[in-house]
């Protein structure tokens, strides 16, 4: 019996099913990825798959050729602070496959009169037992409870390690914490507090000279940014005393000011960059 392979075909199936994978990976991981590093990864990924499947040499390529190629996919996807965080991902993003290609593959037999009971449960099982293993993996470390330190003032906050936060403040060059207003305003001067309160804040120059004769002005820092679809911006900041996350402690961290809720469902109020804790 001769099976064609249609490369483009192989290819758009690769591409779909994997996309899908990335993006129930990092809900349930509660991770954070821009939609173009996601379709990037996917293709690439699916590419190279299916030029291993098509190529004359596939059979000298061994299952550790394939094992370095997921590795490099997950390091590229959720760029992972250590080797134990790499498994973390590694294991939720396999277990993810399975369940994904196991209703797949039931679909497929339902619709080819192949389907059987037994595959079904035994599927139906592994399902629900990956599901207990990835909702274990959830509760890891991506998030992290942090207090700020700011003028004799403290506050603690849930923070999410977002591998897609790269804002520096250009003059530093260091990573910059964006937590929202709501979170940080037990710790900002009352005349800052005021001008946000009355939504001013796109005002830099009232900003300025508002604290221009308060200590808090050394502290203030602008920082341009450019968010996922909107034109470039500048955002308030400051640099506080220190920020302690878990049982590390950072002497003079950039914090920016965010408007809006970071989180629809209220979990963190913070996005901290792999840099604080870090990663590259």
């Amino acid at each position: 019996m001769t099976v064609n392979i249609y490369a483009d075909e192989m290819l758009f199936i690769n591409f779909s099913v994997n996309f899908l994978i990335i993006e129930l990976t990092k809900k349930i991981l509660a991770v954070r990825l821009s939609l173009a590093r996601e379709l990037f990864t996917a293709f690439c990924v699916s590419l190279a798959y299916t030029l291993i499947v098509i190529s004359p040499y596939r059979a000298a390529l061994n299952f550790m050729t394939m094992l370095a190629l997921s590795l490099c996919e997950l390091v590229f996807l959720f760029k992972p602070l250590d080797i134990w965080q790499l498994m973390r991902y590694t294991i939720a993003f396999k277990l993810v496959s399975f369940c994904v290609n196991a209703v797949i593959f039931l679909v497929l037999n339902y619709f080819t009169d192949k389907f059987s009971y037994i595959v079904l449960l035994i599927s139906f099982g592994i399902t629900y037992a990956s599901y207990i293993v990835l909702n274990i993996l959830k509760k890891g470390s991506s998030y992290h409870s942090i207090d700020i330190y700011c003028s004799n003032k403290i506050i603690n906050i849930n923070a999410l390690v977002d591998t897609g936060n790269l804002l520096i403040e250009p003059i530093s060059n260091k990573p910059v914490i964006v937590a929202e207003y709501s979170a940080l305003k037990a710790i900002l001067p009352s005349k800052l507090v005021e001008i946000y309160e009355n939504k001013r804040e796109s005002n830099l120059m009232e900003i300025v000279s508002a604290i221009s004769e308060d200590s808090f002005r050394k502290s203030l820092r602008i920082i341009p940014f450019r968010s996922v679809g909107n034109e470039k911006g500048m955002m308030i900041g400051f640099v506080a005393d220190s920020v302690k996350i878990d049982d590390k402690i950072i002497n003079k961290p950039i914090i920016g000011i965010c408007r809006f809720n970071l989180s629809k469902n209220g979990l963190y109020s913070a996005l901290i960059s792999p840099r604080h804790l870090g990663g590259i």
